[in-house]
């Protein structure tokens, strides 16, 4: 966009740089400074033996964004995950050590900070230990749950995010700002400028406010040129409902996700199919999947409630994820007594003709 802004402190050469821009892969293909730090020529057009590596789970735009850059899906590797969805830190280790012995140099790791699918936070503080070890880019997606951080609970995350070499997140998701907001945050600037901007040294701004070039062009750091004022939303939302009031609905959101998982315990006919994480909770009916596909299609046409689905290691699976900050336990009262209520008729055979 030109619209997301945040900060990640700097304690190493380069500064900290904020970069607005529009869409999930246009967010991660601003990782691609990566190349300067081994030195490559932007404009070279082969390919060396290098791979990328993220979460099984991991949001496609990170895929995406390898085959925008020119990489090709061959040159990107996915991690198991332990029975948490998280991240198998052990098994990223193994395979960047594979890749130096046949001959392949990783070039990025891309962890989570709340998958979409459940919720999930990678170790990061782990992933960013293995990351150092190796000299690769470490990515962060917190597009979803990077607000987390605001409640103490989270404050082991918000350490490993900090150690970030570069996080997206957008607003709109979790920080309740209507679509489209997002920004992508890169600790150091002067790598983000060199690989992407075009302007002459001679007329380069060395980023003084009352210098004569002024402060750098956005499209310096960036592929994206032209810009609109998205920011504007983000920094309304902000003042209107301050951190404190962003992390008082964050809190509630988790809460109500809380109580959902306790609501589906409680019910016989329904089970957890994930452990919940952050505002997302995965359950599923009994009866099956095609009664959950039969279910789910006949609850989001109802106007009661509506869920989304996932696979879960193959599973078909319900997916609830609150991130609304007038959803109250009235709502997931009502959203539970008409999914029983649906699964019983799509059992019975006392659905009627679908509408």
């Amino acid at each position: 966009m030109v619209p997301r802004a945040a900060r990640i402190s700097d304690d190493r050469d380069g500064s900290p740089h904020e970069r607005r821009i529009d869409g999930d892969a246009h967010r991660s293909c601003c990782r691609a400074p990566y190349e300067d730090r081994l030195g490559r020529s932007r404009r070279r057009s082969t390919r060396r033996a290098e791979q990328v590596r993220l979460l099984r789970l991991g949001h496609s735009c990170i895929r995406e964004a390898v085959e925008l850059l020119g990489f090709g899906s061959g040159s990107m590797r996915t991690i198991g995950v332990d029975a948490t969805y998280r991240m198998d830190v052990a098994a990223l280790e193994r395979a960047l050590e594979d890749d130096r012995a046949a001959g392949v140099r990783p070039i990025a790791v891309s962890a989570s900070m709340g998958t979409t699918n459940t919720g999930a936070i990678d170790d990061l503080d782990a992933v960013a230990d293995v990351c150092s070890r190796h000299g690769v880019w470490f990515h962060v997606d917190a597009a979803y749950g990077g607000p987390a951080v605001l409640l103490p609970e989270y404050a082991a995350a918000a350490r490993g995010l900090a150690r970030a070499d570069s996080a997206a997140l957008d607003p709109h998701k979790w920080m309740f700002v209507p679509v489209e907001a997002g920004f992508v945050a890169v600790r150091d600037a002067e790598a983000m400028r060199s690989t992407f901007s075009l302007v002459p040294p001679y007329i380069r701004s060395a980023g003084s406010a009352t210098g004569v070039y002024g402060l750098p062009w956005f499209s310096e750091y960036g592929f994206q040129q032209t810009r609109g004022f998205r920011a504007l939303k983000v920094w309304m939302t902000m003042k209107h409902a301050g951190l404190d009031g962003i992390r008082d609905r964050v809190a509630e959101n988790i809460a109500l996700a809380r109580y959902l998982a306790e609501r589906v315990r409680a019910t016989p006919q329904l089970e957890l199919a994930a452990p919940p994480g952050l505002s997302v909770v995965c359950f599923c009916h009994r009866g099956g999947a095609d009664l959950n596909r039969g279910l789910l299609e006949r609850l989001q046409l109802s106007g009661d409630a509506f869920l989304t689905s996932t696979e879960l290691d193959g599973r078909f699976v319900l997916r609830a994820c609150i991130v609304n900050d007038r959803s109250t336990r009235n709502d997931v009262d009502r959203m539970i007594e008409t999914v029983v209520r649906i699964g019983a008729e799509l059992t019975s055979g006392t659905a009627g003709a679908f509408p």
